[in-house]
C-alpha cells in the first residue's frame, strides 16, 4: 500500500479534528472549507484514495458518513464497556 501524501494526511487530520470538535463526521463541504479547497470535488479526490488505502470509511450518500478507520469500532467497544460497568 502506498502511504498517504502530505495533503491526504492533512485531510485525515481535518476529519479527526472535526470528530473531536463536533462529535460527528464532517460533510464534504465541511472538509472543503477546512482545507481551503475550491470545490467538494477536490475533497472527493482525496477521500477516494484514503478510502482505498483503508484510512477512512466513507459512506457515500450518508449524512456525515466520513469516519477515520477504526473509530466506529472504538466507539462500540467503549459503549459495551460502559454498559457492562454501569449495568445498563
Amino acid at each position: 500500500m502506498t502511504p498517504p501524501t502530505d495533503r491526504q494526511r492533512e485531510v485525515l487530520a481535518a476529519i479527526r479534528d472535526h470528530w473531536r470538535t463536533h462529535g460527528n463526521g464532517p460533510t464534504t463541504r465541511d472538509l472543503m472549507t477546512a482545507m481551503g479547497f475550491a470545490s467538494t470535488n477536490a475533497v472527493v479526490g482525496h477521500l477516494r484514495p484514503l478510502a482505498r488505502k483503508g484510512l477512512v470509511v466513507w459512506e457515500r450518500g450518508g449524512a456525515r458518513g466520513i469516519w477515520p478507520a477504526g473509530l466506529r469500532e472504538r466507539i462500540a467497544a467503549a459503549v459495551t464497556e460502559l454498559e457492562a460497568t454501569h449495568d445498563l
